[in-house]
């Protein structure tokens, strides 16, 4: 489970296995870091899509593959048939400033929106630049519909499976079980909790120094009516 720290708690109680804590630009993220040094930056544009791309190219994957990522009213809808979203449709309508019309992956046109298409332009920028940092880096749309995303090769999801994962094998769990035994949870621990004492007793500080100032405004508005 790949997260940022201003996830909800109540998802990490839930999810057993494995964790694996990235920084945004999230204050406690960035506090955290603070504490426990340097854990790994990863980009946000709007959807955990483009963190999860960005994550995948960090761990060297090559090629990354997207999956679900039409940014596009395909078909009239928004999301996939079997979410909660799939009863919601869109018609194009001009009086509509938010609504747009973009290059799909067949050489025609589609209808989106101002949002999908910031989420598009996010991956169109970060694609580029990662490719000029890893030039042999190929990132492939497995979508199979939606707007064309510039700096991806357009395949199905069959093509993909057969060209680069069929004949692999992977012991992903035995690379997790190596990174987790890593990691010095207990050592960690005692270093948050120090710190959250520290700075609990700077917010005490603070909120003295705030209480005495409002003291003495008091004090100085009360001197103010007399005279």
């Amino acid at each position: 489970f790949i997260y940022e720290p201003m996830v909800s708690p109540k998802i990490l109680d839930y999810h057993k296995g494995p964790k694996v804590v990235f920084v945004s630009q999230n204050i406690v993220g960035l506090w955290g870091e603070y504490v426990l040094g340097e854990k790994g930056f990863v980009k946000m544009g709007g959807s955990v899509a483009i963190s999860a791309y960005d994550f995948g190219v960090r761990i060297g994957g090559n090629p990354v593959v997207l999956l679900g990522q039409d940014l596009a009213y395909s078909g009239g809808k928004s999301h996939v048939s079997g979410s909660i979203y799939e009863k919601d449709t869109f018609k194009a309508d001009n009086k509509d400033l938010h609504q747009m019309i973009v290059d799909d992956i067949y050489g025609g046109k589609v209808l989106t929106d101002r949002k999908l298409y910031t989420f598009l332009q996010y991956f169109e920028r970060f694609i580029e630049s990662d490719k000029s940092l890893y030039p042999y880096l190929k990132v492939i749309d497995a979508t199979e519909g939606g707007a064309q995303i510039n700096g991806t090769t357009v395949m199905t999801l069959k093509d993909v499976y057969y060209n680069f994962i069929a004949d692999k094998q992977i012991d992903s769990d035995s690379i997790i079980n190596d990174i987790n035994s890593r990691i010095d949870r207990e050592n960690n621990y005692q270093k948050l909790i120090t710190a959250k004492k520290e700075i609990i007793s700077k917010l005490n500080e603070t909120l003295k120094d705030a209480k005495d100032g409002i003291n003495i405004l008091k004090q100085i508005n009360i001197i103010s009516l007399v005279l």
